[in-house]
């Protein structure tokens, strides 16, 4: 709650009063307790007085004062009579009045009052104006108020950066009481309070400039910002001030290549950031190495989200590096760089691979996950040729009759074993064996006894699992 204010001596009915007009007279006893706003004078007239005109005086050498504020009131009717008032009043203050004409209420010599100071004219406004003490005697007013909110002033932000920057602010009035929190506040929205984004400071705190850090913007936007400082009277605003951040680059993150052929891949990347402003370009540089050798891109505005391009004139069975990337007008930012590898040459099933690999006698094989898989449980599977030339050699029929299926043991689990023969569409099971044992490798047996010139195998368990090796038993038939 905001502090009450007193100054000068009660407004009651007095044993003497004072016949003399036109003087201004100033009481001693009672100075202002606080500083803020006098709202209520209280007067006691003995008889109607004239031309009434109220101020408060700071005192500067022993006799001599200046009035802070001042206010006209009139008429004043004989006898007890209160008045609304908005002046002005620092501790210290004294309270006094000037009128033309009329008698106020007196406590004379020998009644133990402090005095007054009077003056033969009309000191209200005065500065610097030297007045008579009068001691041991006092009038019948007396004032009342309260403190009120600081008074504050924005000043403009500095150090501006793309995401942090400087308040600044300064407290030229407390109000009467000293504030106990100062701080900025700001939005992008404009007529920034306390009830959105702010950076404060609580103690107790005089009038004087301060600062506040402003953290956690964004680049290239606009903010709108107040100073403020807050005392029990309440809260109170500097003016408004904008600001800009400065632009970055954007913030770009690199994702793994899906639809990996012998020569085309699908690149993938994401804007995070837009630094700003829209991207101008976004695409993907991509090496041998992790040199921008080659570029895939497009033009237009982009904002944030994720984005493709398709890579082309690729090498079969090559390893590449790539990294995603978008520029705008204040430059590019990169994704981290990734590697991935282009299919080897032959019959691909159709998914997304995750690794190439091949044995030491040239067999390859594709380690592959579906398309429509994410996250778990997913298929995941690897096909394996029994041909080493994409049936060009090898042309007679063999008759496979064994299966020797090596695992790494798991724990739970299933491997399903599928066979396309010669230019078959479509898959054909051979069979399920188990991945569970109770030695570190479990070597399974089917029997398939099928019959072609060229075989694909495909094994495929849910989520994981780890082959490492197949033997295949089998006899060869119509040699040509």
């Amino acid at each position: 709650m905001p502090s009450n204010i007193d100054i000068g001596s009660s407004a009651i009915d007095r044993p003497l009063y004072w016949t003399s007009g036109n003087w201004t007279r100033i009481v001693k006893g009672n100075p202002a307790n606080y500083s803020g706003k006098l709202t209520k004078i209280y007067v006691y007239a003995h008889s109607a007085m004239y031309g009434v005109e109220f101020a408060t005086f700071y005192q500067g050498a022993a006799n001599v004062f200046s009035t802070r504020d001042t206010v006209a009131i009139g008429t004043i009717p004989t006898g007890y009579s209160e008045h609304t008032v908005n002046l002005t009043v620092e501790v210290g203050d004294f309270l006094g009045m000037h009128y033309t004409s009329g008698e106020i209420e007196l406590t004379g010599i020998g009644q133990g009052e402090v005095g007054v100071w009077k003056l033969n004219a009309d000191g209200i406004p005065c500065t610097d104006t030297t007045f008579e003490f009068v001691a041991d005697c006092t009038i019948s007013l007396y004032g009342t108020g309260t403190t009120i909110a600081p008074t504050v002033t924005t000043q403009a932000v500095t150090d501006i950066l793309s995401i942090t920057a400087t308040g600044n602010g300064n407290i030229t009035h407390t109000g009467g009481e000293n504030p106990t929190k100062r701080g900025i506040c700001w939005n992008t929205t404009g007529s920034p309070t306390v009830a959105d984004n702010k950076s404060e400071e609580v103690g107790s705190f005089g009038t004087g400039a301060f600062t506040r850090p402003i953290t956690g913007l964004s680049p290239g936007v606009k903010y709108y910002v107040k100073a403020y400082a807050y005392n029990t009277s309440g809260y109170s605003y500097g003016a408004e001030v904008d600001f800009t951040t400065d632009k970055v680059a954007p913030t770009v993150t690199t994702q793994d290549t899906t639809d990996r052929l012998t020569t085309t891949a699908i690149a993938h990347g994401t804007i995070t950031a837009s630094g700003g402003e829209n991207s101008t370009v976004r695409g993907f540089k991509y090496g041998l190495t992790k040199t921008d050798t080659w570029s895939a891109s497009d033009s237009g505005s982009f904002g944030l989200g994720a984005f493709t391009k398709g890579l082309t004139g690729l090498t079969a069975n090559t390893a590449y590096w790539i990294r995603a990337y978008a520029t705008n007008s204040i430059g590019t930012g990169y994704g981290e760089w990734i590697q991935f590898q282009t299919a080897a040459s032959g019959v691909i099933p159709t998914g997304t691979n995750l690794f190439i690999a091949a044995d030491l006698a040239g067999y390859s094989f594709q380690l592959m996950k579906s398309e429509t898989d994410d996250g778990y449980p997913y298929t995941a599977y690897f096909v394996i040729s029994t041909d080493l030339t994409n049936k060009q050699g090898l042309a007679y029929y063999k008759r496979i009759l064994d299966l020797h299926l090596y695992f790494r043991s798991e724990s739970s689990g299933t491997a399903t074993i599928e066979v396309k023969r010669d230019n078959e569409a479509d898959w054909q099971t051979v069979g399920t064996v188990s991945l569970t044992g109770t030695a570190d490798i479990v070597i399974p047996h089917l029997a398939p006894d099928i019959r072609a010139k060229h075989f694909l195998f495909k094994i495929s368990a849910q989520n994981f699992f780890r082959c490492l090796g197949i033997l295949f038993e089998y006899l060869p038939e119509d040699l040509r």
